[in-house]
């Protein structure tokens, strides 16, 4: 997540604008996200917070979002019961379902982390997004900043930083 948002009040406003597909106005639909910490360490135990923020988005978003969850749980649950229940033989084809399930269900948990919350605390909300024009329109709504931060270092900047190996074949 490149761009970082960190809202020092207790209210965020959100741009009127999905976060999602960033083409329609959010209706009355939000999307909770929850983020959670641990809050205290003590000798014998510890506590976690849970925080969550409820993001504006619109219908189109909404819907997809839950069709993708349902299909992701309907892919893994069903290939499951069919196996155990009816046709225990058709191992490969329940697996390949199986395995079509869990890659929706990361590509909505990838498609949601477009607008997350990092961190909360007291005073601040930190925010972060993909989307430079949402960080922008997140931030002036705020009266706030954004920064970019990059998660990852180029090991080579360019066709020569390659190290030259040369192709053998026997002749």
């Amino acid at each position: 997540m490149p761009y970082v948002i960190q809202v020092m009040q207790k209210s965020i406003k959100f741009p009127s604008i999905c976060p999602y597909c960033e083409n329609h106005k959010p209706d009355r639909n939000v999307y909770r996200s929850f983020f959670g910490g641990f809050s205290g360490y003590y000798i014998v135990f510890f506590t976690y917070s849970v925080y969550g923020l409820e993001i504006p988005i619109c219908s189109q978003c909404q819907s997809f979002g839950q069709k993708l969850k349902w299909i992701g749980i309907a892919l893994i649950v069903g290939p499951l019961i069919w196996g155990l229940v009816v046709s225990p033989l058709a191992g490969m084809v329940n697996l390949g379902l199986i395995g079509s399930g869990i890659g929706i269900i990361c590509y909505r948990k990838w498609w949601l982390s477009k607008l997350r919350v990092k961190s909360c605390t007291d005073d601040s909300t930190t925010l972060s997004t993909r989307s430079l024009s949402y960080a922008e329109r997140l931030a002036t709504a705020n009266d706030t900043h954004f920064e970019a931060r990059i998660s990852f270092k180029p090991i080579c900047t360019s066709y020569r930083d390659l190290p030259n190996f040369t192709l053998q074949t026997d002749r």
